[in-house]
């Protein structure tokens, strides 16, 4: 969009370095950003946590860790466009156990605005919707981040999205018992320079 600085695309893929030139996720991806003219942006604006999901006394037996809650969010997006298998292309993906799942701290009934980045990235001329999978976990074990509070349950779900999410600008809300959450989809028409 002319006047809008945009940061550069970043997807995420779990596979040996070396296969991600033969990867369908890469193809699409490439295809889309070489030959197209869109770039999708999908943002988590703000999470409410209503329950952290921590030890909350000594016969809290439910729950392990301490508070504040350590959230990680993992995601998958997918696009459902024309390909081999025919099925949806998973194009990225962020995972607790792949070390690539962004976190966060925040406090029970609290709302931080994390303005964190879920996916960015081109998407195709013709492409109506993006399939995204966003899961919210607070974590008890992540060494990523040094959190290392219970081994034997490493996290658990706070809050779980999976929806197709139309390609135009739009604010989403998603609830659960455990929090709520705020995701922002901006698409962006590119200009030739």
């Amino acid at each position: 969009q002319a006047g809008v600085k945009l940061a550069s695309t970043r997807s995420w893929a779990y596979f040996d370095h070396m296969a991600n030139p033969e990867s369908l996720a890469a193809a699409v991806m490439g295809a889309a950003g070489l030959y197209h003219k869109r770039k999708v942006v999908i943002t988590l604006e703000e999470v409410e946590l209503h329950k952290d999901l921590e030890k909350d006394n000594p016969l809290d037996f439910l729950n392990t860790g301490e508070p504040p809650a350590e959230v990680a969010v993992e995601v998958a997006v997918r696009y459902d466009v024309k390909n081999p298998t025919n099925k949806p292309v998973l194009v990225s993906e962020q995972r607790v156990a792949h070390r690539s799942a962004e976190l966060f701290v925040m406090k029970e009934k609290a709302t931080v605005k994390p303005g964190l980045v879920l996916f960015s990235g081109p998407v195709f001329d013709t492409q109506t919707t993006v399939s995204l999978q966003a899961t919210l976990l607070e974590v008890d074990w992540y060494p990523r981040f040094k959190v290392a509070e219970w081994l034997l349950d490493p996290h658990q779900l706070l809050l779980a999205v999976k929806q197709d999410l139309p390609l135009k600008d739009k604010t989403y809300t998603f609830k659960s018992v455990n929090a709520r959450a705020v995701i922002k989809v901006a698409v962006h028409q590119m200009v030739a320079p």
